[in-house]
């Protein structure tokens, strides 16, 4: 759906702080400052409703509910969802995340939960390691268990961009100075691939399948230059056209 516009304050991090006194201010400046999504007030709620913020073609009467709950939790029964909320601080983060990032570059709702989830995939992470969720501790074997929840049941394109927007909240908490201790990290998914791109040695090939051989044309040509009948060059132009 199509998202309203927020006004837009950006986040600096200060130099002479920690990590976890960044992640602090981030949250404190989402909370406290910003206005995307939902009221100060439902801040602290385990669910979003986000409808308000949302245009959705076809879909004007859907509710858009943003759920913070770990991976695998949530239980629908109607109109009636519940789960198990992540532990603080990362619930905390994972709002401030969202709310920042709607905020500074507006997305439509589908993609604004598929991060929602991929944080849900990284929470997964941390406890199937063992380890608190604690957004200054991202390390690369956490994010590649990340990939792997994440990748679950999916296959193709939808794997590589779960795995992308993963490589995404990564890059923006290296840059933000958000990680006790950076590092480089790719997430290494194939792209899979895509049969409308129009360039490279696939597409050559693909499009080089569907043009017809050197002998259809030449048959083309003489049907419309020695016609038997009428119907054969009406055809023979047709086709050629087309």
């Amino acid at each position: 759906g199509r998202s309203r516009m927020n006004e837009v304050i950006r986040f600096v991090p200060r130099a002479e702080v920690d990590a976890r006194q960044r992640v602090a201010d981030f949250i404190a400046l989402a909370r406290d400052r910003l206005t995307a999504l939902v009221s100060q007030s439902d801040w602290d709620n385990d669910v979003w409703d986000a409808s308000s913020s949302f245009v959705r073609k076809g879909k004007q009467n859907a509710a858009s509910r943003l759920h913070f709950f770990r991976h695998g939790t949530m239980v629908s029964r109607g109109d009636n969802v519940s789960g198990t909320p992540f532990e603080e601080p990362f619930g905390d983060f994972a709002r401030a995340l969202i709310r920042y990032q709607h905020s500074v570059a507006p997305m439509v709702f589908e993609r604004l939960k598929a991060r929602l989830w991929a944080l849900s995939h990284l929470d997964a992470a941390f406890r199937s390691l063992g380890r608190a969720s604690d957004i200054t501790k991202l390390s690369a074997d956490v994010l590649f268990a990340a990939v792997r929840i994440g990748g679950e049941g999916v296959q193709g394109a939808a794997r590589y961009q779960r795995a992308a927007m993963l490589q995404a909240i990564f890059e923006f908490c290296r840059d933000h100075g958000f990680l006790a201790t950076p590092f480089v990290w790719k997430h290494g998914v194939r792209k899979a691939p895509d049969v409308t791109e129009r360039i490279g040695d696939d597409f050559a090939e693909r499009r080089a399948a569907k043009v017809p051989g050197r002998r259809a044309i030449d048959i083309l040509a003489l049907a419309y230059c020695k016609p038997v009948n009428f119907r054969d060059r009406v055809l023979s132009a047709v086709t050629a056209i087309c």
